[in-house]
C-alpha cells in the first residue's frame, strides 16, 4: 500500500453486487434503461461492508471515483 494513509476512512452508501474472498464489487449508482451502473472492485484489505455501508480508505475512494 505504499505511503497511502489507511487510517483516514469514509463511509459510503453502496449496493453490494458481488463478493469474493478478497474483494467487494459495489455500485453507488442505480441501473437505468440506457446503461448499467458503474461497478467498482474494492479490496477487503482497504474496506469493510456492512448493511449497505462501505467503509473504505479515503485515498482509495477518491482514486476509483467513489467520491
Amino acid at each position: 500500500m505504499g505511503n497511502h494513509d489507511n487510517k483516514h476512512v469514509i463511509d459510503i452508501d453502496a449496493d453490494l453486487i458481488w463478493e469474493t474472498e478478497d474483494a467487494y464489487c459495489v455500485t453507488t449508482e442505480e441501473d437505468t434503461f440506457e446503461k448499467q451502473a458503474k461497478r467498482i472492485w474494492v479490496p477487503k484489505s482497504l474496506s469493510e461492508f456492512d448493511n449497505g455501508v462501505l467503509t473504505v480508505a479515503e485515498w482509495f475512494a477518491v482514486k476509483v471515483g467513489l467520491v
